[in-house]
């Protein structure tokens, strides 16, 4: 193996070629950093052995080998390795963890099916009523009265260990004999669930669990509600066997009345702001489900580091809700961030709108309350200027522009066609999180005058905080 290459497991990895690319390596690694050191050169240092300088061009005679080795020396390898062996356990971890769950959830599903599995039959005959037996008209002499106990609803505590005992029931019998089939366990609305109860967010509504009736044909099995009680399940290995979810449990529910269950569609978040009378709400509702994500990386930036899985965080309705009520500003933010979604840049809104939220938050002169972006000079508003026209207020442009220069990569369609990572781990890029990263960094560049062309995502880039410009700023 060269002493220049990284062996895990039955991947080789080769120090980085590229200036930039060695540079993001070095920032990765745990107490490791890298700053400007003069104008052309970067500072890089350990804590531990002399700090190195490394210069912007590489490619110069020796100036490749002797970076390599000077790293070397620091200890490189040695840590990149650690790094990359910590990350496998972890992943290993966390497989092991999913694997333990999804065994626990088959074992209770498999005590669920404690009956025969029944005949199959045919979408029709599933939501055909059952056909009565012929009776003899009731008269006073032969009428008796119904012996089916009547449905009524109340509310219950439901420990983890209750959740288990309801779900590791019978599956109840329809009036025709069959078995009643549950739909297959949606995992990621489990999930969603578990989260809302975990944080509090759950609220007891009319929507409960249903239990059929206890006699004469059923043991007062679930016909409603399975994926509430997997949740409460779920949630009680994290938070203990006396933690428990208040939830609204009718009994006596006739089972024939499954197939009218949840039948309709599922409205979305969209549609949840429009009936509350909202505007752009396909915008706002994006804007707020980046700006959840956006929040939780913001308080806790390792649990949240991998920015290609952000798209696959969905906030509740109630936690949407909750969002734009403690944010009421965004509104103004996504109407402006509007203008960049159509023809021709197709920029992510919800990345534009977020962008612009968190940095007048953090440092309001930066916008002006001119709703047109006019030419306010400001900087915030400059920025997008140059990046919605091609031009600054003043009418002059130049290529080497931070804004412009993201204005050309999105007009080339870039952030639409993203891959990172190698071999197998190669995958596209989430087009919404790619917009917002590198809107940052082409900010920060801005703000700092940093003049390199750099626009494309680089191999373990990383999402960084937006930087705030000196009060009265005016940046050209």
């Amino acid at each position: 193996m060269s002493k220049q290459t990284v062996q895990v497991g039955k991947h080789t990895l080769h120090l980085p070629t590229d200036v930039n690319k060695l540079l993001d390596l070095c920032r990765s690694l745990p107490g490791w950093t890298v700053v400007r050191g003069g104008t052309r050169g970067w500072r890089i240092s350990n804590g531990v052995a002399p700090p190195i300088t490394v210069s912007d061009n590489l490619q110069n005679g020796r100036a490749l080998p002797n970076a390599h080795q000077a790293l070397i020396r620091m200890g490189v390898l040695k840590d990149w390795q650690a790094k990359l062996e910590d990350e496998i356990e972890q992943k290993e971890k966390e497989a092991q963890r999913s694997r333990k769950r999804n065994e626990e959830l088959t074992a209770i599903a498999v005590k669920r099916s404690l009956t025969a599995p029944p005949p199959p039959v045919t979408v029709q005959e599933l939501f055909m009523p059952p056909t009565p037996a012929a009776k003899a008209p009731a008269t006073k002499s032969t009428a008796k009265a119904s012996t089916t106990p009547e449905p009524y609803t109340e509310p219950e505590d439901i420990t983890g260990k209750r959740a288990e005992e309801l779900l590791t029931r019978p599956m109840p019998t329809l009036s025709d004999g069959r078995t009643l089939q549950q739909r297959t366990i949606n995992q990621g609305w489990v999930n969603e669930l578990e989260r809302a109860m975990v944080e509090g967010r759950f609220r007891t509504t009319h929507q409960g669990i249903a239990l059929a009736p206890e006699a004469p044909h059923n043991t007062g099995g679930v016909t409603d509600g399975q994926h509430r009680l997997y949740a409460i399940y779920q949630a009680a290995e994290k938070m203990g066997p006396d933690w428990y979810i208040r939830i609204n449990v009718t009994r006596n529910a006739n089972p024939d009345d499954f197939v009218v269950y949840d039948v309709a569609k599922t409205r979305t978040k969209a549609q949840m702001l429009h009936i509350g009378g909202e505007k752009n709400t396909h915008l706002l509702s994006s804007a707020l489900k980046l700006l959840s994500v956006w929040n939780r990386w913001v308080e806790d930036p390792k649990a949240m580091a991998d920015w290609m899985r952000w798209n696959r965080y969905s906030p509740g309705s109630d936690e949407t809700d909750v969002l734009l009520m403690e944010n009421p500003t965004i509104r103004e933010d996504v109407r402006i961030a509007g203008a960049y979604v159509s023809n021709p840049l197709k920029i992510s809104g919800a990345a534009i709108a977020v962008f612009r939220y968190h940095v007048r938050q953090e440092a309001p002169w930066v916008v002006t309350e001119d709703p047109d972006l006019r030419k306010s000079g400001l900087p915030m508003d400059e920025f997008l200027y140059r990046l919605k026209h091609g031009f600054g207020s003043d009418g002059q442009g130049h290529s080497d522009d931070p804004a412009i220069r993201l204005r050309n990569w999105f007009l080339d369609g870039n952030h639409k066609r993203t891959y990172v990572g190698q071999g197998p781990d190669r995958r596209l890029a989430p087009g919404r999180e790619v917009a917002l990263l590198k809107l940052i960094a082409m900010w920060n560049k801005w703000v700092t005058g940093d003049s390199s062309r750099l626009v494309k995502v680089i191999e373990n880039e990383k999402m960084v905080l937006p930087k705030v410009p000196r009060k009265n700023a005016r940046l050209t």
